[in-house]
């Protein structure tokens, strides 16, 4: 699984040096680079008036790429639109959480431009674990996406899951849209049995390689916030050094609070 993880965050900045081949193969993962997603978890002060949200970013020599991107609720259906073209080095990323104990069956539906669908593939990710591939991985050998393609991407499950998604253009990055149809609060049970009440999910943090990620975490109500960040890797299991879990977070009334993932 921490493969897949590390395919997400590290591919891009050497794919367009490779060709749409070694796409397909992927890439070696590198030990510097941590990766995994993140759950922040309100204790006191009853979470309303809480956003949550990432500054991800990646330092390639001189130059800084960076987008905000928003926490996600888990939900069982939501659609991303998606963008592939080779010859621009346009591709879309795509992270999944499963919140559920038990692997969860996730049915991804491709639909061009005017809605027909292009492909179906359906895959599984274990219980409270992470998924992450590019649009061109999950459907591999879809002639479609052989030319310059954007369309929507559907996302069902019967269990509860998490989604982010980033339209990469060469080495640069923004967040995709994705619409998340009744969406609700999130409840993640670690693996260490420990329950959360409702929270916020971030589904791919990561640091190391020239990469990092800040959470920011915003404050809108008139009292005190009390909250606390913990990082996983990609099988559910804490995530460790340089990334760690974080002690109970003071956030005051009307303010804001930055949390680095690592150094």
């Amino acid at each position: 699984m921490k493969h897949l993880s590390y395919q997400f965050t590290v591919i891009f900045a050497v794919l367009f040096c490779l060709s749409q081949a070694a796409l397909a193969q992927g890439v070696e993962s590198r030990p510097s680079i941590q990766t995994g997603f993140a759950v922040v978890t309100p204790l006191l002060g009853g979470g309303q008036g809480l956003s949550v949200s990432q500054n991800l970013s990646h330092r390639v020599e001189r130059n800084i790429f960076q987008a905000t991107v928003p926490s996600s609720p888990f939900v069982t259906f939501s659609t991303l639109v998606v963008r592939v073209d080779a010859n621009a080095g346009a591709n879309t990323g795509i992270a999944i959480v499963n919140s559920s104990v038990t692997p969860a069956t996730i049915t991804l539906t491709l639909q061009n431009q005017e809605g027909s669908h292009i492909a179906i593939r359906t895959i599984t990710i274990g219980g409270q674990q992470q998924l992450s591939r590019f649009v061109t991985q999950l459907f591999l050998g879809v002639h479609e996406l052989e030319s310059p393609f954007e369309g929507l991407l559907l996302i069902r499950s019967g269990a509860p899951f998490g989604v982010m998604g980033l339209d990469f253009m060469g080495l640069s990055f923004t967040a995709s849209v994705i619409a998340a149809p009744g969406s609700g609060p999130i409840v993640l049970i670690p693996s260490d049995a420990v329950s959360f009440t409702p929270g916020f999910l971030l589904p791919q943090v990561v640091s190391g390689g020239g990469w990092s990620s800040r959470i920011v975490i915003t404050n809108r109500s008139t009292v005190k916030q009390l909250v606390r960040v913990i990082f996983f890797d990609s099988a559910g299991s804490p995530l460790v050094v340089p990334i760690a879990a974080n002690p109970p977070i003071p956030v005051p009334a009307g303010g804001v609070v930055t949390v680095p993932a690592g150094n």
